[in-house]
């Protein structure tokens, strides 16, 4: 049954610039710095989760145009069995699966966040309709293209 399907440390210890204090006492920035508003973690674990699902259902459906598009074009697998495949080489294997009854995704974890790439790791279970199961630990890789999440990398390793 193969499916296809992904730490920022911020210090703040200030060693540059010692016994140089800013006298400001408001907390907005200077006019010539950018803001950005900060991601919101849990609308944006709950969007990769949704895509990770997606995704999940267009492997085991065959939907290779899907997969296609939700993918970088430097999209690598590394199935349970530790083959690394290229994307190409990936879509090429994907068909049907007819024997898989249900899959779900659990434990779901934002590893790491920032503007344009995020790491979700997860549970896959599958479940086919001869009643066997199989887990997988999943982490994928996704990047913001056009301010859309895309999959770069995926990696399973079989759980017992």
């Amino acid at each position: 049954m193969k499916i296809l399907l992904p730490f920022a440390l911020l210090a703040a210890v200030s060693v540059c610039g010692l016994g140089e204090k800013d006298q400001r006492t408001t907390s907005e920035p200077p006019a010539n710095v950018v803001v950005k508003p900060a991601q919101d973690r849990d609308a944006v674990k709950r969007q990769l989760v949704s895509l990770a699902n997606e995704i999940t259902t267009a492997a085991k459906d065959g939907d290779v145009n899907f997969l296609a598009k939700a993918t970088t074009d430097d999209f690598v697998f590394t199935d349970v069995d530790g083959s690394v495949k290229s994307k190409n080489k990936a879509l090429a294997e994907v068909k049907e699966e007819r024997a898989i009854k249900t899959f779900d995704i659990s434990n779901e974890n934002l590893v790491s966040l920032d503007e344009s790439t995020a790491v979700l790791t997860y549970t896959l279970k599958v479940t086919a309709k001869n009643g066997r199961s199989a887990r997988a630990a999943t982490t994928d890789t996704y990047v913001k293209k056009d301010g859309k999440w895309m999959l770069k990398s995926e990696q399973q390793t079989l759980l017992k």
